[in-house]
């Protein structure tokens, strides 16, 4: 309407306004019936178009026609609308009947008897108003509610932005259903992924608990291990002690053998020598033994000889120094085993 207003004045021209009044209560019945509307969202819509309607017509001439009456009484609105118009029918009554009858179809009337009167009284009040606008003070008593409800909806601005917002995140619903069902999915193949895993995590745990035992009986195993490997060790350094002891005493004894070889060695070549010193004296004394022999038996002879010419007791008082000199002179082969 405020657009018309505008085309209104640059053509300078004065509009009459029809409206076509029908009852809140078949409105809201019809948005129900046909976009699952509920009714007293279909009433509150059908209040906000009528004080919308009255909002932006106060000043203009205006006639009321209501869609019942179409029904009821077709003549009625015709004659409303030829009074308000300044029109006149230039042909027969009869012909009036005859094109109305060809516009207007009962059939597809849908009222429903059970819906007479609107559920909310603002609305119900509003409506008796719109359908009695000839009488006096009407007008007046709509404009009161016109402006009580613009300073009502200006109250009530915050709510339609939350509305508003509310909406548009019913609008993407379908798609967050969607979304909604495909992680449903997803969850439902995590959560059967999760069991497994959780079947898993209770064999590994049954494993590792086995571990647990096993590596509790190494432990055991390895402590006396441990034990076992210290006694061997205290057993090593032990047989190392005696181990260095008989090393040493084996250097000891190398060194006591190569003292002896030694010794043997120079043992030996003494040996040698006295061998050789014994058969050089073997050799000097059988010289001598063969000398002094030559020599006892020219002194036997001699002592004979003697012997025969001395008296008795001279010859045996010389045989003495005889065999004195005689021993003096043979001791030292007596000591060599000669």
């Amino acid at each position: 309407m405020p657009v018309w207003h505008q085309i209104f004045n640059e053509l300078r021209l004065t509009p009459k306004v029809v409206l076509c009044l029908r009852n809140p209560a078949q409105v809201a019945r019809s948005l129900q019936a046909r976009d699952g509307l509920d009714p007293a969202n279909g009433e509150y819509r059908w209040l906000v178009h009528m004080i919308d309607f009255y909002r932006y017509t106060s000043n203009f001439d205006c006639c009321t026609l209501e869609y019942e009456e179409w029904f009821n009484n077709p003549s009625g609105n015709i004659e409303k609308l030829k009074q308000f118009l300044g029109l006149q029918w230039q042909q027969s009554e009869s012909d009036l009947g005859l094109v109305l009858s060809g516009i207007i179809d009962p059939e597809v009337r849908h009222d429903d008897p059970t819906h007479r009167e609107p559920g909310q009284p603002l609305v119900r009040a509003l409506y008796e108003l719109a359908r009695s606008t000839v009488q006096d003070g009407v007008r007046d008593q709509i404009t009161s509610i016109v402006s009580q409800f613009i300073s009502y909806q200006q109250l009530q601005r915050p709510f339609v932005k939350a509305f508003e917002e509310i909406a548009k995140t019913a609008a993407k619903q379908p798609e967050i259903e969607q979304e909604a069902g495909s992680l449903r999915v997803v969850v439902s193949q995590r959560e059967a992924a999760l069991v497994d895993l959780s079947h898993r995590v209770d064999e590994l745990v049954a494993a590792l608990d086995a571990a647990r035992a096993e590596i509790a009986v190494r432990e055991t195993a390895l402590g006396r291990g441990e034990q076992e490997a210290r006694e061997a060790a205290s057993a090593g350094l032990a047989l190392q002690s005696e181990i260095t002891a008989l090393w040493e005493t084996l250097v000891q004894a190398e060194g006591a053998e190569q003292q002896r070889a030694a010794a043997a060695e120079t043992m030996q070549t003494e040996i040698t020598m006295l061998r050789d010193a014994l058969a050089q004296a073997k050799r000097g004394h059988a010289k001598a033994a063969e000398a002094m022999r030559a020599e006892t038996a020219v002194l036997r002879e001699r002592l004979t000889e003697a012997e025969r010419a001395m008296p008795s007791g001279l010859r045996l008082m010389a045989f003495r120094r005889l065999l004195r000199r005689f021993r003096s002179s043979t001791t030292p082969l007596g000591r060599t085993g000669q």
